[in-house]
């Protein structure tokens, strides 16, 4: 009986022990002022505890992890870059953004920025030609990153998917991320598009948000918005692991688009339109399809479209320093039949001339 008090004893102490030191470590390093402004680590491959210190933690913040306040360390974290960049300290923002996501590698508006902040904030505030590849590098390793540590949540995807289309002007490279999701190959899908019930309720939520705004600009937003009388609860958040229409599918189709322009290959073209058909059968709430599958059908063989395309994607490229693109010279190829634009083409300028 006196062992067994003995050992009660012991735990006892262990525990209060545990919250002594938690409590202190979770009250300093709650407070901002005892931070520092650490420089963005050098180099790959920082360890886990390397990426915290780094990260603005330090040792409060391991202590407060091994009282079980990871996410709380990383939340904390995430407010400090947020000050940073207030403060224009673009740089030093790195370093505890990299700590969010090593803490948290399912926080996914961490990653999100995380990576666009290396591959376009810094990319364009460097103005070394060798540095600001290396941050761009940077940008693309981040979303791998965070694909390979979410595998099963589309949204990461298409960050990658979006870096190397708008950032890297790497049109094929993005079609080999989405396309698979939006027409998988083997008998199960890669991913499930969104339910219904899900896509009806952020139809409402969107439809909601407007009135309100719309309301507000008028000069009738005069009431309390604070509480909603939809029977929908606050704190919903869509399904991860499914993809969204309006951002994957989309996407996927001005991917086409693009490739369309480059190659003048019209079989891009009717890819675009077969996404869109995809996504109103999986969105039937989606009120844009039809409209967007009527233009580009407009555009299938008008050259004039297609030189004017080229021309500006030219331009764009060379704002945002990306590769140069060699255009197809063969134009009449966006033609669904090559002879039949040939001879069409003939008989344009025949009538122009007369």
């Amino acid at each position: 009986m006196k062992k067994r008090n003995i050992t009660t004893i012991i735990l006892l102490i262990v525990v209060i022990a545990l919250f002594a030191i938690r409590w202190p470590s979770n009250v300093y390093i709650s407070d901002i002022k005892t931070w520092g402004d650490n420089r963005p680590p050098k180099g790959a491959g920082t360890t886990f505890f390397t990426s915290v210190f780094r990260g603005g933690g330090g040792t409060p913040a391991v202590l407060a992890m091994l009282g079980g306040q990871r996410y709380m360390v990383a939340n904390i974290l995430w407010h400090y870059q947020e000050t940073l960049f207030h403060k224009g300290k673009l740089y030093e923002m790195v370093a505890p953004l990299d700590a969010v996501v090593t803490l948290n590698p399912s926080f996914y508006e961490a990653w999100s920025l995380y990576g666009w902040h290396l591959a376009w904030n810094i990319y364009y505030d460097s103005k070394d030609m060798v540095q600001r590849k290396q941050w761009l590098e940077a940008g693309t390793n981040t979303y791998i990153r965070a694909v390979r540590s979410n595998p099963e949540k589309p949204n990461y995807y298409f960050d990658l998917a979006w870096l190397y289309m708008q950032r890297e002007g790497n049109y094929r490279k993005a079609l080999e991320i989405l396309e698979p999701i939006v027409f998988p190959k083997g008998d199960e899908p890669v991913f499930e598009a969104r339910t219904k019930e899900e896509l009806k309720r952020i139809h409402d939520e969107n439809e909601e948000y407007l009135a309100e705004m719309e309301g507000a600009e008028a000069g009738e937003d005069d009431h309390d918005h604070s509480g909603h009388d939809h029977s929908y609860d606050d704190n919903w958040t869509p399904d991860e692991k499914r993809w969204d229409p309006n951002k994957v599918g989309r996407l996927l189709a001005i991917t086409y688009q693009k490739l369309a322009v480059q190659t003048g290959d019209s079989s891009y073209l009717e890819k675009a339109i077969k996404t869109y058909e995809k996504l109103k059968e999986v969105d039937p709430y989606n009120t844009t399809a039809d409209e967007r599958i009527k233009v580009i059908k407009e555009r299938v063989g008008d050259i004039e479209w297609l030189k004017e395309q080229q021309e500006n994607d030219r331009l764009v490229r060379k704002n945002f320093e990306l590769p140069v693109l060699e255009y197809n010279k063969k134009i009449e190829l966006l033609y669904p039949d090559v002879k039949t634009g040939i001879e069409d083409l003939k008989n344009k300028t025949t009538e122009q001339q007369n």
